[in-house]
């Protein structure tokens, strides 16, 4: 079924994610870490600290792991063109997006899948499957997208070290929505070129 919408001139567009679905379907994977997690007895990371200055460093912590990785992520997309062309479907399933999508993408995917894969995976599964099971759910099993895959394992492991090592969830929530959120930046529709989404890619 083909979607429309309005983006923020009035304009009409059509074939793309709504929001609700996205915070749904990762309300769903975070209900699932929290169930797993619970059945396992493995809780202890999804208490947040109390302890106001130790809660500061596990937010600066998020916030500066998350510039690196932005940066590999923008130089990836620039030098392989299955990147390239990954990012070109990431437009087009998402299409003009205005600010508050973006936040609302960028804490719902963050918050779900930290849920799931750190919150649960890492401590049922151990550091090194649960980065290879984060890696494997982001385009593994699509040949194309491999490259995708081993950065998002990569991604994974430096999630969950942090995780370790604060012992909350805290800092890798707050990397992860950083990350997103400049990954979706581009989706906003101040900054969609006049061709519409992927206009710019396709040039």
């Amino acid at each position: 079924m083909h979607r429309t919408g309005m983006d923020v001139n009035g304009n009409t567009r059509g074939g793309h994610l709504p929001p609700w679905l996205a915070v749904g379907f990762y309300a769903l994977l975070g209900l699932a870490g929290l169930g797993w997690a619970a059945a396992a007895g493995n809780t202890s990371f999804l208490a947040a600290s109390r302890d106001g200055h130790a809660l500061l460093i596990s937010v600066a912590t998020g916030i500066l792991a998350a510039l690196p990785l932005i940066g590999a992520g923008a130089l990836l997309e620039r030098r392989v063109p299955s990147l390239r062309a990954l990012a070109r479907e990431v437009r087009e399933t998402f299409g003009v997006l205005q600010h508050r999508d973006v936040v609302v993408f960028s804490l719902s995917s963050s918050v779900g899948e930290e849920l799931f894969f750190r919150g649960a995976a890492l401590p049922a599964l151990g550091l090194p499957l649960s980065a290879l099971l984060f890696g494997a759910a982001h385009g593994f099993f699509r040949r194309p997208y491999r490259a995708w895959s081993v950065y998002a394992a990569l991604t994974g492991a430096l999630l969950g070290l942090m995780t370790q090592w604060t012992g909350t969830l805290v800092a890798a929530v707050v990397c992860h929505a950083t990350v997103n959120f400049a990954s979706l930046a581009d989706l906003v529709a101040d900054n969609v070129p006049p061709g519409g989404p992927g206009a710019a890619s396709e040039g």
